[in-house]
């Protein structure tokens, strides 16, 4: 329930998310799904993390190389993970 066309959960998971953050008392505008996904983009890029580890962590689409490839596996998927560090906060 609540998935897109494509049987992406986005649409779903972004309404969650607004509710979510109204709840918390997060109320600006400017304030997303999408920006939380775009400043997660951003603070893996700045940490030194692959484009294509970035790409899988934001669930974008693997495409044709990925038909032979495995994949880098969950160890480095969370290490980049744990790399993330966030200013100011």
């Amino acid at each position: 329930a609540g998935y897109g066309p494509d049987r992406k959960p986005g649409k779903a998971l972004s309404e969650k998310f607004t509710k979510w953050r109204r709840a918390v008392g997060i109320v600006r505008p400017q304030v997303s799904y999408h920006s939380l996904r775009g400043g997660f983009a951003t603070a893996l890029d700045k940490a030194g993390i692959v484009q294509s580890d970035i790409a899988i962590l934001l669930g974008h689409s693997r495409g044709l190389f990925w038909v032979y490839s495995q994949g880098p596996g969950l160890k480095r998927l969370r290490d980049a993970v744990e790399a993330v560090k966030y200013e100011g906060l």
